[in-house]
């Protein structure tokens, strides 16, 4: 007999292409239909094979998209939701819920709070994982760098399984890629919120994408078009062949601009040690620009005029 429950998870995607209110489809219909996908494939691993999970949009808010999603399961779903059942300590609990926690936030176990994908994602930042052991009710215990976190069942499963893991790239780290998107967060009733920005988006990259993801630091020496004091907002700099909207990650620098001791104007100049990661896309290479550190501010001055 088929059984059906819904559970409610908000995605929410900022920044200033959203905060009137209006998003563009193009950027909004792969990231639903990806996380769709991504629903579904985690749904088989949670619930077993014969699971059936959709994603729906119930509302739309300002910049915000509350999600409706219906988990339905036939049979005996086997072993998996065997083990998710122990995991939650209730014959109740229900499917749908298990999905969305398994995938975005996590749950709690014997009380502490345990990572789905999303968040085990943002907290793995791509690095290799040292040490991974089970745990007797069917989360694991997963060491990085002397660090330990707490997944829940299915969880690495779903991090290393390729269709979740290109959902999340297309629901995330895509839209980030976006001048304008700043932020995408994940929040439920349930659980806490879970927000990447877009220092992080590399970290949600599948492992086929991080190969066409490249790196590199050196200095440039930018000039001043636009000034931006607005926490997280960009500065508009130019390199000499074009304006970039750059982030500037110099903790230092924004300090002296909060306490006033540095002023700027336009056309001043910045001697910076920068951070670009190229993409390859369809249309060929796209790059980002983060500025780790600015080694010297030259102030513009107008050249001098000649009087006969």
């Amino acid at each position: 007999m088929a059984t059906m429950t819904q559970a409610y998870f908000s995605l929410t995607y900022d920044g200033p292409a959203v905060r009137d209110g209006e998003i563009d489809v193009t950027d909004l219909a792969p990231a639903l239909l990806a996380l769709g996908q991504a629903v579904k494939a985690t749904g088989k691993i949670v619930l077993g094979p014969d699971a059936d999970v959709s994603l729906k949009v119930r509302t739309t808010k300002t910049g915000s998209f509350e999600v409706l999603m219906s988990a339905v399961t036939n049979g005996d779903v086997g072993l998996a939701w065997t083990i998710i059942k122990q995991f939650y300590q209730t014959d109740d609990v229900q499917t749908a819920k298990a999905v969305v926690e398994t995938l975005l936030m996590g749950g709690t176990v014997a009380g502490a709070a345990t990572a789905g994908v999303v968040k085990f994602l943002k907290w793995r930042k791509g690095r290799p994982i040292e040490k991974q052991e089970a745990l007797p009710n069917g989360a694991a215990r997963v060491t990085i760098e002397n660090v330990e976190i707490i997944v829940g069942p299915g969880v690495l499963e779903a991090a290393r399984d390729p269709i979740v893991r290109s959902g999340i790239e297309k629901a995330i780290a895509t839209p980030l890629e976006k001048d304008g998107i700043d932020i995408v967060k994940f929040s439920s009733e349930a659980s806490e919120q879970v927000v990447v920005d877009k220092s992080e988006r590399v970290h949600f990259l599948s492992a086929e994408a991080s190969e066409s993801e490249f790196t590199s630091i050196y200095n440039k020496v930018f000039s001043i078009v636009t000034l931006s004091f607005k926490a997280g907002n960009k500065w508009k700099l130019h390199d000499g062949q074009g304006a970039r909207n750059v982030t500037i990650l110099d903790e230092d620098f924004l300090d002296r601009i909060d306490t006033g001791v540095a002023r700027f104007a336009k056309g001043d100049l910045l001697v910076c040690q920068v951070r670009e990661t190229a993409v390859r896309t369809d249309g060929g290479f796209k790059s980002q620009y983060e500025i780790l550190k600015v080694i010297e501010h030259r102030p513009y001055r107008p050249p001098e005029t000649l009087r006969l």
